[in-house]
This record gives structure tokens, C-alpha cells and sequence, in this order.
């Protein structure tokens, strides 16, 4: 169901992580450059562009733009770095990643921000901070991120992968962690910062990569659950973006393999998309 079938959810997503932004220069000591967001800026929305003229893509100009808009304002909210160059580079990667990968239907494989911040990890280690969770202390920023991650969620009709997300939280950490010794403070307090409602509510609510049928939302946000809290255990860092590249790409491939077992994502549920 979608109460407000005129908004485009990707309008919550750049709108919420833009306030947060604002928010995180101006009061909460987020340390981001006017070089740095300037540079992101360009180089995501100039590489979205390009990337959509040379490949001939026929969306409108203004729908690139917002989704450009929505990976990079994304991409400075949830990565740290002290590096002048390292958004814009990020950024790019986020909109190439689009073009580069995607499955035999045409969509692309990855959640683009997502894809970003595993290469990130991956191949830049050493100019990536452990990001410290700089809004969590403020209950009205926590308010502000659920408001549009609850409208958002329910505009992709993905509220279900958030749910099985934290279905692994209850039904699995706590459990185990009962059995290991693990206080359930420690095990849910983490899930409730505000890094983790951008994700749970923004990020694996993403229709264009993630599973349109219900039952499978539910298995999609609880696999993605599941691997994240086996990664946070042994001390991973950025574990729910690593889970989610993960669930992302074991689901493409049992798509090609079983020659889209899966119901095809509308072009209309495309448009909702979430974090792109």
C-alpha cells in the first residue's frame, strides 16, 4: 500500500540525509569539508550524467539527478574520511556501479551507496575511519530518521525487509547471545542508532534490489540480519553494509541461475526506490 503514490521515497531519503548533514556541521561537529561535499557532488552527478549518455539511458534528467543527489548526500552521511578526494572518487563509484553490474533483466545487481561503502572497505582501508555514530545522542534526529524511514519503507512497499531485519535481531542475537553469555543490551542497543534506522529503513528498502515478493522480503531482511550480526560478533566494522552486498549478491545469482524465480520489480516500484 502507498498512501502518497505521487512521492517519489528517494525525495525522503535526499531530504532526510541532506537535514542530517545540515544538522551534523552545524551542531554536532561532523567534519566534512565545503571542498569535500563540493567535489562529491560534482563527480557523482557529473559520472551519472555521462554514464546515462553513453549508454543511452532514456530516464528524464531530472530522475538521474535526484538519484545522484540521494547516493552522494548518502555516501557523506554514512563514510568517514579525512582525505580531500575520497567522495568524489566514492560517489562515482556509486553511480558506475549502476551501469556496470547488473543482471540479465538490466537492473542493477547492488544498492549503489551500498556498493560504494564495501569498496570502500575493501580497497581503501586505510582512508576510511571506523565511523563514531555522531547523531545517535540527539532523540529528535533519532525521530526525524524514523519518520522518514517509516514513510519511505511503506512508499517501496520493502517494509517487510525491514521487519525480517529486525526479526533476526529478536528471534536470533538475543537467543544465541543468551547462550554465549551476552547481555541483550549489548545486542539491541546498537541496532537502534541512527547509522543503523538509515540502513534498516533507507538502504535494504531499495526496489530495485530487493525482492518484490513478500515472502521473500521477509527471507531477504532476515538473511541480511543474520550475517550482520555473525560479522558484528567477530568485530567487523560496517557489518550490515558488508551483509547486505552479500544478501545483494547471492540473491542475483540464484536469479540467474533459476532464470528469475523471482517476480520482476515494476517500473513503478522502481521509481520508489529507496538509497540509490
Amino acid at each position: 500500500m502507498k498512501p502518497l503514490r505521487w512521492l517519489d521515497a528517494r525525495w525522503l531519503v535526499l531530504v532526510n540525509n541532506a537535514l542530517l548533514l545540515v544538522w551534523g556541521l552545524a551542531l554536532f561537529g561532523l567534519q566534512r569539508s565545503a571542498v569535500q561535499i563540493a567535489s562529491c557532488l560534482a563527480a557523482t552527478l557529473g559520472c551519472e550524467l555521462l554514464l546515462a549518455r553513453l549508454t543511452r539511458d532514456r530516464r528524464s534528467v531530472r530522475d538521474r539527478l535526484l538519484s545522484s543527489a540521494t547516493a552522494a548526500v548518502s555516501t557523506l552521511v554514512l563514510l568517514v574520511s579525512p582525505d580531500v578526494w575520497f567522495y568524489a572518487v566514492i560517489g562515482a563509484v556509486a553511480i558506475a556501479s549502476k551501469y556496470a553490474i547488473r543482471d540479465a533483466s538490466g537492473r542493477h545487481v547492488f544498492n549503489p551507496t551500498n556498493f560504494a561503502i564495501v569498496f570502500a572497505i575493501a580497497l581503501l582501508p586505510d582512508h576510511l575511519l571506523v565511523r563514531p555514530d555522531q547523531f545517535s545522542g540527539s532523540p529528535w534526529l533519532m525521530a526525524q530518521i524514523a519518520v522518514f524511514g517509516l514513510v519511505a519503507a511503506v512508499q517501496g512497499a520493502r517494509f517487510r525487509t525491514t521487519l525480517g531485519y529486525y526479526l533476526a535481531v529478536v528471534g536470533f542475537a538475543l537467543p544465541v547471545g543468551m547462550l554465549l553469555g551476552i547481555k541483550p543490551l549489548w545486542i539491541v542497543a546498537p541496532e537502534m542508532n541512527t547509522s543503523t534506522l538509515i540502513f534498516t529503513c533507507l538502504m535494504i528498502t531499495d526496489p530495485r534490489t530487493t525482492p518484490e515478493e513478500r515472502r521473500g522480503q521477509w527471507v531477504f531482511g532476515l538473511s541480511v540480519g543474520v550475517v550482520h550480526l555473525c560479522l558484528r560478533y567477530l568485530q567487523v566494522p560496517y557489518s550490515p553494509f558488508i551483509a547486505l552486498f552479500v544478501a545483494a549478491g547471492l540473491r542475483s545469482a540464484r536469479r540467474a541461475v533459476t532464470r528469475g524465480a523471482d517476480t520482476p520489480d515494476t517500473a513503478a516500484a522502481a521509481s520508489q526506490a529507496g538509497v540509490r
